[in-house]
């Protein structure tokens, strides 16, 4: 089954007020707990994300999130949103990841997971909030995750770019070693072959002396030793 549905019951009921910004923040804050609960269920259950994720503890599970989702609150709260700081804990995340054996579709879908859960706690939310206001509040909420996302993924292709640069520059490096060597080597047999040439070309004439044939002799059996 697709580790992405059989979302749990953490819906609470919605707090008085009459701001909706309010109205939300409320209620994320109320049911922040139960909501990482559920999610870090549905994704130890999700056989598509990697088997080490099953020996995170709670907290390398969340990573970043916990954070993210006061960011929300605050956002909701009236506080000006530091998408910055949202930005850079996504690509410590996207760092973490990488490094703890997620490929980039496996980065992706842990956080869709996340950003399924958030969509469907707005949709809670429309009982108490007039559907413009509604679609306000999710615009708020949804932008900063998409923030959080985008660097996680920056910074995973990022990481792989420069690996992948590394990689390359160690071969070019190899491949000049190799040609340089190739170099040296056919300077130092340059000399030596060709005296033993010239002796072999004296011998296929038959047109010298027996001195002269024992002389070309010898130069091919020095360069044999």
């Amino acid at each position: 089954m697709d580790g992405q549905q059989g979302v749990g019951e953490w819906f609470l009921p919605m707090p008085n007020s009459t701001v909706p910004n309010s109205i939300a923040a409320d209620y994320f804050c109320a049911c922040k707990k139960t909501l990482l609960t559920d999610w870090r269920n549905v994704v130890r259950g999700d056989p598509k994300l990697p088997e080490r994720r099953l020996s995170f503890s709670d907290l390398e599970l969340e990573d970043h999130l916990p954070a993210l989702l006061d960011s929300i609150i605050n956002k909701l709260r009236g506080e000006e949103a530091n998408k910055k700081e949202v930005h850079e804990k996504g690509t410590e995340h996207g760092k973490l990841r990488r490094s703890q054996g997620y490929s980039i579709s496996q980065l992706i879908r842990e956080f869709s997971i996340f950003r399924k859960m958030l969509g469907q706690s707005i949709d809670q939310l429309a009982a108490d909030i007039v559907p413009e206001q509604l679609s306000q509040v999710r615009e708020e909420i949804i932008s900063l995750a998409d923030e959080s996302e985008l660097g996680s993924v920056e910074q995973y292709v990022e990481d792989t770019r420069q690996e992948r640069d590394m990689a390359l520059e160690e071969v070019r490096k190899s491949n000049e070693q190799k040609d340089h060597f190739l170099a040296i080597l056919s300077h130092e047999l340059r000399n030596p072959l060709a005296s033993v040439r010239a002796a072999i070309e004296l011998l296929l004439k038959g047109q010298i002396s027996t001195s002269q044939q024992q002389r070309a002799l010898e130069i091919i059996a020095r360069q044999d030793d």
